[in-house]
């Protein structure tokens, strides 16, 4: 590829698209950071040593055809991955697919200073023009905040990021940089739009998840049964059918969470700022969703409350001692939207006092690290942030980030642009 060639740069992993990548591959140059798992953990969680790694360009087409009995690439099948030190190059490869490859640079910077020194004028990233980012990109260069973005090169126009929220970029700085920032819904309306259904039924099933372990409290059941002790130690516990849920935030995810709250005969109950369009709850029973105008009355109303909002300034925090007294005594709390919504401190002083029954939690504020008074309370169910967990979603998100970055690069506008910059 000749250095006039777009450079797309690739902030942390890609584990399912490899033949949309390689699609992507072939043309526009896509540089490889090295910051964390991405291709870089491709080449990592494949086992190869360095000897490996040095490898004459003959073992290299060997390898990445699978011709070579490398057993530590079984735990990820059908892909393989080595570095060719002559070329200095990456070679991806699905072995039940034929060539072409796509090259990708394997960049190295480790750090924030490193990666922001790349970016600089004259760097490896300087003349990146858009930017596959995911979250585990963090662990390096920490998040996308405004020292970040403003050091990004001016070159940059596009930046599609791998997730649902994107509360770790900084979109006032994107957009006042001239940056259009991408993300991944559960679910978008339009001619423009991509479904993203295989991403919302994912998170609304651990949602539906943590409904029933939060009320039938499987997690001591559970707990006994491993310790030996088998039903010593449970009580009786609560069974959801004819309980009221309150969704707070109709979108993909809280739809499909009441798709499932319906088959264990719930009755739904929903709260967003407006009601939600007839047309996406038309394949719904006839009157089994109902809108609630305000927060504080579908608290009132709700056996079980499930959120389902984005992390930003207006809900950071939001869900604290107020809403909580609001809630029926005895009522149940599950949230697998962002941590930061959820005032900790209240939610325990909640479970302590008996106000609220029990919750489910599949997120956290300051992930991966967990509040240990949550851990030790046993009347809360959680996961550690297993939304998207799966194959399937996985896949779907990918694609969606390639298509949304092909999008920009080819047609100008982003299929899923965030909704600060669509203002």
């Amino acid at each position: 590829m000749t250095t006039s060639t777009p450079q797309i740069l690739l902030c942390g992993e890609v584990f399912w698209a490899h033949k949309e990548i390689a699609e992507l591959g072939k043309t526009y140059e896509i540089l490889l950071p090295g910051l964390t798992r991405g291709c870089g953990h491709l080449v990592a969680s494949a086992g190869l040593n360095d000897e490996v790694c040095h490898a004459s360009r003959l073992k290299l087409w060997t390898v990445a055809h699978g011709r070579s009995p490398l057993s530590s690439c079984a735990s990820r099948p059908g892909l393989l991955s080595i570095h060719v030190e002559p070329a200095n190059i990456i070679c991806l490869a699905i072995s039940v697919c034929l060539p072409p490859f796509i090259i990708l640079q394997p960049l190295k910077t480790p750090d924030r200073d490193s990666f922001l020194k790349a970016c600089a004028p004259g760097g490896a990233y300087s003349k990146v023009v858009a930017i596959y980012r995911h979250g585990c990109s963090a662990s390096k260069v920490g998040n996308f905040d405004k020292e970040i973005v403003e050091g990004l090169p001016s070159s940059v126009k596009w930046m599609a990021h791998h997730g649902a929220g994107y509360d770790d970029v900084d979109i006032k700085a994107c957009t006042a940089k001239g940056i259009q920032v991408a993300h991944t819904p559960s679910a978008v309306d339009g001619s423009r739009a991509l479904s993203f259904s295989l991403k919302a039924y994912a998170t609304a099933t651990v949602a539906m998840y943590l409904i029933i372990g939060a009320l039938r409290q499987f997690y001591n059941a559970e707990k006994c049964a491993r310790a030996g002790t088998f039903k010593k130690g449970t009580t009786p516990a609560h069974d959801p059918e004819l309980k009221t849920l309150g969704i707070v935030g109709m979108g993909g995810i809280g739809r499909a969470l009441a798709k499932r709250a319906l088959g264990f005969d719930m009755k739904i109950i929903y709260h967003n700022r407006n009601p939600v369009a007839p047309a996406l709850l038309s394949s719904f029973p006839k009157d089994s969703i109902t809108y609630v105008p305000t927060l504080d009355a579908l608290l009132a109303a709700s056996d079980v409350v499930s959120l389902h909002l984005p992390l930003n300034s207006a809900t950071e925090n939001f869900f604290g001692p107020k809403q909580f007294e609001m809630m029926k005594t005895g009522s149940v709390l599950v949230n697998t939207a962002r941590g930061g919504v959820v005032d900790e401190e209240a939610l325990l002083s909640a479970l302590e006092s008996g106000k609220i029954y029990s919750a489910g939690l599949d997120v956290f504020p300051d992930e991966p690290n967990i509040n240990p008074k949550l851990t030790a309370n046993p009347r809360i169910t959680i996961l550690p942030h297993m939304g998207t967990e799966t194959e399937e979603s996985r896949l779907k998100m990918e694609n969606t980030v390639i298509a949304n970055l092909k999008s920009g690069l080819e047609a100008g506008f982003l299929i899923n642009q965030v909704p600060e910059q669509k203002k």
